[in-house]
């Protein structure tokens, strides 16, 4: 893995920082298929990141080369279809409350649609015509046959897909992923037809279980190029041209199995915790919790 300095901010080309947020600690010799897949355990390895003094973005620097990123997620395999499922209902929930919002429901795009579980929703929903983007060739191996015939597999930067066409756009918990925010929150705008709805999920780096946790956070990752504040992610859409914009904090609802997944507990405790779960019948219980993220949504002019 090679990693190249950054002299400016991904999001808004600002060369002053205010801090550094987090020190790397990036092991090659630990990472397997798993590590660059959604929903996995933590593995607790990280590029060094800071913080933008302008926009208040946290983002790598160095960060890694393009070339051997994308080489990692086409390989990444997959294996929480049901975490999948939860986290399809838990934003086909978010989406409902903003449907009003919409000019129709006509065409709507998942970026980073994994398997298609949240394509299901939004058939339940209503809308016409569906479509994802993943890159990953493990979760497309999951996907129902329906699905799969709808989900372009690639990278969005890579798709010429049809502009002023879809009502929806929805991105979860991946603008901490792409290497150019600033091009997605642009690409996608022109991509919207008037009245169009951005809709994102993300972490919440300044959030106070980050703010607790500190590098024991799962939010850091190798996986993420950079994370959001409400003030950075106000930026993310402000400066690509959105009206209306509304951020604000998301619950998620999962099983206690997957909650105590993402938890930096150490080993042996985590092994007895389980134990008593699964004694007691517990796992599978589902537990709304505000984990530090959040959502938010621009609307096109």
């Amino acid at each position: 893995m090679r990693l190249q300095s950054r002299t400016f901010c991904p999001l808004c080309d600002s060369k002053e920082v205010a801090r550094v947020l987090i020190d790397e600690l990036v092991g090659t010799a630990g990472l397997n298929n798993f590590s660059f897949a959604s929903r996995k355990s933590p593995e607790g390895m990280h590029y060094r990141m800071v913080i933008c003094k302008s926009c208040d973005v946290a983002y790598a620097n160095p960060a890694p080369d393009t070339s051997w990123l994308h080489d990692q997620y086409v390989k990444a395999d997959f294996d929480t279809t049901s975490e999948s499922r939860h986290a399809a209902r838990n934003h086909g929930l978010l989406l409902q409350s903003v449907l009003s919002l919409l000019p129709d429901r006509g065409r709507a795009l998942d970026i980073g649609a994994g398997d298609g579980a949240f394509l299901n929703e939004l058939r339940a929903l209503g809308f016409a015509e569906v479509e994802g983007i993943e890159p990953s060739s493990g979760p497309l191996r999951c996907a129902s046959p329906d699905n799969r015939q709808v989900i372009h597999q690639g990278f969005f930067s890579d798709l010429n897909l049809a502009t002023g066409a879809y009502s929806l756009v929805t991105c979860f918990q991946t603008i901490e992923h792409v290497e150019d925010a600033k091009a997605l929150a642009e690409d996608v705008i022109r991509l919207l037809k008037p009245g169009g709805l951005f809709l994102v999920v993300c972490h919440d780096f300044r959030a106070l279980s980050a703010r607790l946790l500190k590098h024991r956070s799962p939010i850091f990752d190798i996986e993420h190029l950079q994370l959001f504040s409400p003030v950075s992610l106000l930026n993310f859409f402000h400066q690509a041209g959105y009206q209306d914009i509304v951020i604000a904090p998301f619950t998620n609802r999962y099983p206690i199995e997957y909650w105590l997944k993402l938890a930096p507990t150490p080993k042996g405790a985590s092994r007895i915790i389980e134990r008593a779960v699964s004694f007691f019948r517990l796992a599978k219980i589902c537990v709304p919790l505000r984990a530090g993220n959040l959502y938010a949504y621009g609307v096109s002019k």
